[in-house]
C-alpha cells in the first residue's frame, strides 16, 4: 500500500492542508507544536476512525474530542492510495458524523461492499491492509520512543507476536491464557490430587445416594407385584358377575346402529353429488363468463403481440441505467462545478503573479546568472580597488627603508671594526674578520633593499592600472545592476530571495491550477459519454412505449409507472393463451363429471332424476327414517349405560358405543365374558387368602415413596452436575493442550526467523559492528561482540545502540507480520532522538533501501536530520514542511 495524497479540511490545529506523497520516502519537517503528531493522528484516522466516548481517568480527552478543529466546524479529510495490486482507492471522512465513504478510481462509490460499524463506519481498513488498528499500531506506525521495550514488557512480547502471527492482534497472552485454564479446572472441577473440590463432592454424595435407593428400590420391587396382583384380583370379580346380562342389551344397540350407519352413508353420498352438480353448474357459468372476457383481451392487448419476455428484462435494465446515468451525470456535474469554483480561487490567489506567464523559458537561469555575476564584479571591484595598493605602498617603502638602515648599521660597524683592528697591534686579525662580516651583511642588506624597491615600482604601476581598471568594473556593475532590476521590476519582485519566492509560489499554483483543469476535462468527457448513453437509451425506451401505447408521444417523460405498465401488458397478453386452452378442456372435464355423477346413484341406489330438487326430496325423506333410528338407539343406549353404572361395572370395549362398535367385536366381547365369569368364581377364595397374606406383609415394611422420589431428584440433579463438570473439564483439558501445542508451534516457526531478519537489519545499520541479534526465552534482546565472542544484553549496551537493537526489533516485526498481507507504509516519529549522526546516517542507508519496496514517511523536527537525509537519497527525497 502507498499513500499518494492527503487532504486536511479540519483536524485538529491543521486545516486546508494538502499533501503529496512519494511511494519511495518522505520526510515531514517541522518544528515541535507544528502538527506532526496530529498528522500521524489524522492518517491513523481515516484507515480506522476516531474512537469517541468519556473522558480517561486521568482527565485526557478520547480522540474524536481530542482533535476537533480549533478554526472550523468542518471535522474531515480525505485520502487516497494505491495497494500492492495497483487498485486506487479514494476515502472521504466525515469524522464529526462517524461517516466514511469510499471510492475505486473511477469514482465508483463501494462503501456498501465493506462491513460496517456503529462507531468507526465502514471497515474498509481491516479488508484492504490485512490486520486490524491494534495490529497496526504496533508493527508500522512507530511513535517517538516507542521502538524501545521496557523489561516488563518484554516478559509478554513473545505471547504477543505468538498471537499476531496466528490472529493478527498482540494483545492476548498465551501465558495469562494457560494459566486461566489450569486454575479454571482445578477449582472447578479437581484433579487426581484434591479431594474437596466440586467433582469430588458429587462423586462421593452420588456413591451414598446410590446405595440407600438400591435398599429402597429392592423392597420396592417386592411390594408393587403384589400391590398390582391384589387390585387386579379385586377389579375383575365384580366385573366378570355382570357381563354377561349386559351382552343382550348390547346386542340389540348393534342392530340400530348398523341400520343408521347404512342410511347415513346414502344421504351422506347423495348430497356429497347434489353438491357437484350445484358446483359444476355453477364454474360452467363462470367458464363461459372466462371464455368471453379472454377475448375481449385478446383485442385490447394485441398492440403487445409484437413483444415477449426478453423485452421485459432488457427494458427494465435499459430504464435502471438510464436514470443511474442521469444521477451520476448529476454528481459529475456537482463535482464539476466544485473543481471550476477551486481552479478559480487557485487562479485568484495567483493573479499578482501572473507577470510569471510573460517570462520566456530560461529566464530564471538568466536572471540568477545576473545576480552572480553582479555578485562576482563586486568581489573583483574590492579586489582592485586603490586603497589596497596605498597600503602595500606604505608597507613596502617601510621594508625597503628597514633595509637601508641595517645596510647603512652593518657598514658603518665594518668602518668602525676595520679601524679599531688597524689600532690594536694585536687585534689587527679579528677586526679585519669583523669588519668583512659586517661588508657582507651590509651588501645583503642593500641586496634586499634593492628587491624591496623593485616591488614598490611594480605596485605602484599595478596601483596606476587599477584606476582604469575600476572604473570598467563599476560600469559592468551598473550595467548589470539595471538589467537585474528590470528584471525584477517585470514580476513585482524587489530582490532576488523575493524574485525565487515569487516564481516558487506561482510555479507551485501553476501545477495545482493544471492538475484541476485535467480532472475538468476528464470529468467534462465523462459527462458528454453519459449523456450520449442517455439519449440512445431514451430513444429505445420511447420507441418501445409508444409503439404499445403507453405513452402518447415521444416528447413525454418516461417513468416507473410506465415501464410497469408495459410489462404488465405484455405478461398479460403471453398469458391469455393458457388460461384461453385451459378454460376449453375444464369445459369438457366437467360435462364427462357430471354425467359420471348421474351413473353413480342410478348404479348404487336405482335413483334416476331429473333436476336438482327431486334429490333434495329424496335426501329430506331419508333423514326422517334416521331421526326415527336414533330415538331408538338411545333408547337402548341409556338402558345399557345405566344398568353399567348401577353395578359399576366397565361395558368391556363398549366404551365408545356410538362409533366404533362392530358385530365382530361384539362376539368377541360375548367370548370373553363368559369365559372370564367362570374363571372369576374359582379364583376368588384363592385370591382372598392371597390378599389377606399380602395385606399382612405390606403392613409389616416401612417404605415411604416421598423419600424414594426424594433420593431419585437428588441422584439426577447430582448426574447432571457431574456430567457437566466432566464435559467442562474435559474441554479445559483439551483447550490447554491445544493452547500448549499450538504456542510451541509458533514461537519454533517464527523466532528463527525474526531473530535472522533482526540481525540482517543490526548489521546494516551499525556498520558491521553488531551482525547477530537473538532473542531468548523471555525475548529479551542480546547480541553477541564480535571482539570478544562474549554475549551482551540490550541492557548493558549505549542508549544508542539498544534503541537500535529494538528499532530492528520493530522493523523485523512490521516486516514479519505484514509479509502474506499488503506491504504498508512505516510511518515513523522521531526515531533517531538518541542516534549520533554515524548511526543516523547508516539508519537512513537502510531505510533507503527499505523505501525501494516500502513507502517510508518520517516525522521530523531536528535540522540534521534532514540535512543527512537530503544527501543519502538527492532529488528521490520528497520533503514536506509544516
Amino acid at each position: 500500500m502507498k499513500i499518494n495524497n492527503l487532504e486536511v479540511k479540519g483536524f485538529g490545529k491543521i486545516n486546508n492542508l494538502k499533501l503529496n506523497f512519494k511511494d519511495s520516502f518522505n520526510i515531514v519537517f517541522g518544528q515541535n507544536e507544528s502538527g506532526k503528531t496530529t498528522l500521524q493522528w489524522f492518517i491513523r484516522g481515516m484507515l480506522f476512525g476516531l474512537k469517541g466516548g468519556r473522558s480517561g481517568k486521568d482527565g485526557s480527552l478520547p480522540p474524536l474530542k481530542r482533535f476537533k478543529p480549533w478554526k472550523t466546524n468542518e471535522y474531515s479529510g480525505i485520502m487516497e492510495y494505491t495497494l500492492d495490486t495497483g487498485k486506487t482507492y479514494r476515502v472521504v471522512r466525515n469524522f464529526a458524523g462517524n461517516q466514511a465513504i469510499i471510492y475505486d478510481s473511477s469514482f465508483n462509490e463501494l462503501t456498501d461492499s465493506f462491513d460496517t460499524s456503529k462507531e468507526r463506519g465502514a471497515l474498509f481498513a481491516e479488508k484492504h491492509l490485512g490486520l486490524n488498528e491494534n495490529c497496526f499500531d504496533k508493527t508500522v506506525l512507530i511513535r517517538q520512543l516507542d521502538a524501545r521495550i521496557d523489561e516488563e514488557g518484554s516478559r509478554e512480547l513473545l505471547n504477543r507476536l505468538t498471537n499476531a502471527v496466528q490472529t493478527g492482534f498482540e494483545d492476548i497472552s498465551y501465558k495469562r491464557a494457560q494459566d486461566a485454564l489450569k486454575e479454571a479446572l482445578k477449582t472447578y472441577i479437581g484433579t487426581d490430587k484434591t479431594s474437596t473440590r466440586p467433582l469430588d463432592k458429587i462423586v462421593s454424595r452420588l456413591q451414598e445416594l446410590k446405595s440407600l435407593k438400591d435398599e429402597y428400590s429392592s423392597k420396592r420391587e417386592e411390594l408393587f407385584h403384589v400391590e398390582q396382583q391384589l387390585n387386579q384380583s379385586r377389579n375383575d370379580k365384580d366385573l366378570l358377575e355382570q357381563k354377561k346380562a349386559l351382552f343382550e342389551q348390547t346386542k340389540e344397540f348393534i342392530k340400530i346402529r348398523k341400520s343408521i350407519d347404512q342410511v347415513s352413508r346414502k344421504i351422506s353420498e347423495i348430497t356429497e353429488i347434489l353438491d357437484n352438480i350445484h358446483q359444476i353448474h355453477t364454474e360452467m357459468d363462470i367458464l363461459k363468463k372466462r371464455a368471453d372476457e379472454i377475448n375481449v383481451s385478446e383485442t385490447e392487448l394485441s398492440r403487445f403481440s409484437v413483444f415477449d419476455n426478453e423485452d421485459i428484462d432488457k427494458i427494465t435494465t435499459d430504464f435502471n441505467t438510464y436514470l443511474y446515468l442521469i444521477e451520476d451525470v448529476r454528481k459529475q456535474e456537482t463535482g464539476l462545478r466544485s473543481k471550476e469554483m477551486e481552479l478559480e480561487v487557485i487562479l485568484a490567489s495567483v493573479k499578482h503573479l501572473n507577470a510569471f506567464e510573460n517570462t520566456t523559458p530560461g529566464v530564471d537561469n538568466e536572471v540568477i546568472k545576473l545576480y552572480r555575476d553582479l555578485e562576482s564584479l563586486k568581489s573583483e571591484k574590492e579586489n582592485y580597488n586603490p586603497d589596497n595598493f596605498n597600503t602595500q605602498i606604505g608597507s613596502e617603502n617601510k621594508r625597503k627603508n628597514r633595509f637601508n638602515l641595517a645596510a647603512f648599521l652593518s657598514l658603518a660597524t665594518a668602518i668602525l671594526s676595520l679601524s679599531l683592528g688597524l689600532l690594536a697591534k694585536k687585534g689587527g686579525f679579528a677586526g679585519m674578520t669583523g669588519a668583512a662580516v659586517f661588508i657582507v651583511l651590509a651588501v645583503y642588506f642593500l641586496f634586499l633593499s634593492g628587491k624591496a624597491s623593485k616591488k614598490l615600482t611594480d605596485i605602484m604601476r599595478q596601483r596606476n592600472m587599477s584606476f582604469t581598471y575600476s572604473n570598467g568594473i563599476m560600469e559592468q556593475i551598473e550595467n548589470a545592476s539595471t538589467s537585474l532590476q528590470r528584471k525584477y521590476s517585470s514580476v513585482g519582485a524587489s530582490s532576488m530571495e523575493d524574485y525565487l519566492s515569487l516564481k516558487t509560489e506561482f510555479d507551485k499554483k501553476s501545477i495545482q491550477a493544471e492538475g484541476i483543469r485535467n480532472d475538468i476535462k476528464h470529468i467534462s468527457a465523462n459527462i458528454e459519454e453519459n449523456q450520449k448513453r442517455i439519449s440512445s437509451l431514451k430513444e429505445n425506451i420511447l420507441g418501445k412505449l409508444t409503439l404499445t401505447g403507453t405513452l402518447e408521444t415521444a416528447a413525454s417523460e418516461i417513468s416507473q409507472e410506465n415501464i410497469n405498465e408495459f410489462k404488465t401488458g405484455i405478461r398479460k397478453y403471453k398469458g391469455l393463451e393458457p388460461t384461453s386452452n385451459y378454460t376449453s378442456k375444464r369445459k369438457e372435464d366437467i360435462s364427462t363429471l357430471s354425467e359420471n355423477l348421474i351413473n353413480k346413484l342410478k348404479n348404487s341406489y336405482n335413483i334416476t332424476f331429473e333436476n336438482e330438487e327431486q334429490l333434495s326430496a329424496i335426501i329430506t325423506s331419508s333423514s326422517a327414517e334416521i331421526r326415527e333410528l336414533e330415538g331408538k338407539s338411545h333408547q337402548k343406549l341409556d338402558q345399557i349405560v345405566s344398568m353399567s353404572l348401577n353395578k359399576g361395572i366397565p361395558i368391556f370395549g363398549l366404551e365408545v358405543i356410538g362409533d366404533e362398535l362392530t358385530v365382530e367385536k361384539l362376539s368377541e366381547v360375548e367370548v370373553l365374558a363368559c369365559t372370564s365369569a367362570e374363571k372369576a368364581a374359582s379364583d376368588l377364595e384363592k385370591l382372598n387368602l392371597e390378599i389377606r397374606e399380602l395385606e399382612t406383609v405390606i403392613k409389616s415394611q416401612d417404605i415411604s415413596s416421598d423419600k424414594n422420589q426424594q433420593l431419585e431428584e437428588e441422584i439426577y440433579e447430582l448426574e447432571s452436575k457431574k456430567s457437566q463438570l466432566e464435559d467442562t473439564g474435559i474441554a479445559l483439558r483439551l483447550a490447554l493442550e491445544t493452547l500448549d501445542e499450538a504456542s510451541y508451534e509458533i514461537q519454533r516457526d517464527f523466532v528463527p526467523v525474526l531473530n535472522l531478519r533482526m540481525s540482517n537489519i543490526i548489521d546494516k545499520i551499525s556498520s558491521g559492528k553488531y551482525n547477530d541479534i537473538r532473542a531468548n526465552d523471555q525475548l529479551m534482546l542480546n547480541t553477541v561482540d564480535r571482539e570478544t565472542g562474549g554475549i551482551i544484553p540490550a541492557s548493558l549496551v549505549s542508549s544508542g545502540t539498544a534503541d537500535q537493537m529494538y528499532l530492528a526489533l520493530r522493523l523485523a516485526m512490521a516486516d514479519f507480520i505484514t509479509a502474506d498481507n499488503e506491504k504498508l507504509p512505516l510511518l515513523m516519529d522521531e526515531i533517531f532522538s538518541q542516534f549520533d549522526d554515524l548511526r543516523t546516517a547508516q539508519t537512513l542507508e537502510l531505510l533507503k533501501e527499505i523505501s525501494t519496496e516500502t513507502q517510508v514517511i518520517l516525522f521530523t523536527c531536528k535540522e540534521r536530520e534532514l540535512e543527512l537525509a537530503q544527501l543519502k537519497f538527492g532529488d528521490n527525497l520528497n520533503i514536506i514542511e509544516l
